[in-house]
């Protein structure tokens, strides 16, 4: 599953501080790729307009993030339907934001859809799964633990 973010949807929903935008922005880009590399999906973050120099093709951020600004005279929602409109599986892609609008024709041309914050949500819960799962498996069954210990004890009588 790839996701498309729309950018400045979710950037003024997390907005405060007076931060610079590009400040924000990067903010922004640096949790989800926290969270991103955690759950183990793509996702290209779009931002409406202009970029700032040295974020024209995301280069600066570590995958699996990919950044995109759309072209002049393009808005970020109009940039991820055409995205859309163009890809032979619409069902891969999944639409995220809190516009009402963009969420309709991106269901229209058969894309899944998920609102900003439930999308947050469920990287978070999505984290929280993946450290539970991290920490089971580097926890010894008891069997395990006997086997060894008996490992151990025939090592120390044959010394």
């Amino acid at each position: 599953m790839h996701y498309l973010i729309d950018g400045y949807n979710l950037l003024f929903l997390h907005m405060g501080g007076s931060e610079s935008l590009r400040s924000k922005r990067e903010d922004i880009i640096h949790i989800l790729q926290s969270k991103a590399s955690l759950v183990n999906f793509t996702m290209t973050v779009v931002f409406d307009g202009a970029y700032d120099y040295g974020e024209e093709s995301g280069l600066q951020y570590a995958d699996p993030i990919q950044i995109a600004f759309s072209p002049k005279g393009q808005s970020a929602d109009d940039y991820i339907i055409e995205k859309i409109s163009y890809t032979f599986h619409p069902a891969d892609y999944t639409v995220v934001s809190s516009d009402k609008g963009l969420i309709r024709k991106a269901c229209e041309l058969g894309a899944q859809t998920q609102n900003i914050k439930s999308f947050i949500n469920w990287i978070e819960k999505k984290k929280l799964m993946v450290r539970k799962e991290d920490e089971k498996s580097h926890q010894d069954s008891p069997e395990n633990i006997e086997r060894l210990l008996q490992i151990f004890e025939n090592r120390d009588e044959k010394l």
